[in-house]
């Protein structure tokens, strides 16, 4: 995740709630964090000023021998990043992603984010799962055929979605201008480029024909 210096708007906050096989991308120290269960968790941490950074976390079950692969640990869980100096000196994500496994109903792996500012701003939005599938990233059980909506906090209606990307010119610029990696363009993985007002957001990554499996959602900011 990178942080850059907001003008008039930013992203502000990512949470996802998601089975919890596979995350990205490095393990990372936890404290207990009480409220209520201590087996709950969180984790602070500084982010230089005026330097670009990147921060994964990899989030799994406790129990037999906390192998993040074990099906026995995995369960549904909810991950969050706040940005603690907001109101001094604010920070901005350039970009979110969640590398997990999407199923059905409540199972759905759905990371969302807050803009704040005061004006709309433009997003790139991906799912990515046959490509993670294929060389050179050869991710176990990815979806094939993976869609997303995009759906305003507290409602229920969609304003965005995609199903298979198209190999369009306009979003193969997108990935070049965010230095994401290239997507085939007869590829299954979806991909929209959207421009959103001030608020609250999911991403619902789901399954052509009820399908599940391993998905990696990305949401870039085209406009920092």
């Amino acid at each position: 995740m990178s942080f850059t210096a907001p003008q008039t708007n930013s992203l502000r906050r990512l949470w996802c709630a998601a089975l919890v096989f596979i995350v990205p991308i490095a393990r990372a120290a936890v404290y207990d964090f009480y409220l209520g269960d201590a087996r709950n968790r969180s984790l602070r941490m500084n982010i230089p000023d005026g330097v670009p950074v990147v921060r994964g976390l990899l989030i799994y079950g406790n129990g037999a021998g906390s192998d993040y692969r074990n099906a026995a640990t995995a369960g549904i869980a909810m991950a969050e990043v706040y940005d603690l100096d907001a109101t001094t000196s604010p920070g901005q994500f350039a970009s979110l992603s969640t590398l997990g496994f999407t199923g059905m109903g409540e199972n759905v792996l759905t990371p969302g984010f807050i803009i704040t500012g005061d004006g709309p701003k433009q997003l790139l939005i991906r799912v990515v799962g046959p490509t993670l599938g294929a060389a050179p990233y050869n991710v176990p059980g990815t979806l094939a055929d993976p869609r997303f909506k995009v759906i305003p906090l507290n409602q229920n209606f969609t304003v965005a979605s995609n199903d298979n990307w198209g190999g369009t010119a306009a979003l193969q610029a997108a990935f070049a201008q965010t230095q994401a990696f290239a997507l085939p363009t007869d590829s299954r993985d979806a991909a929209a480029i959207v421009c959103l007002p001030p608020g609250g957001y999911t991403v619902q990554a789901t399954g052509v024909g009820d399908t599940t499996g391993n998905v990696l959602v990305e949401v870039y900011d085209l406009d920092p």
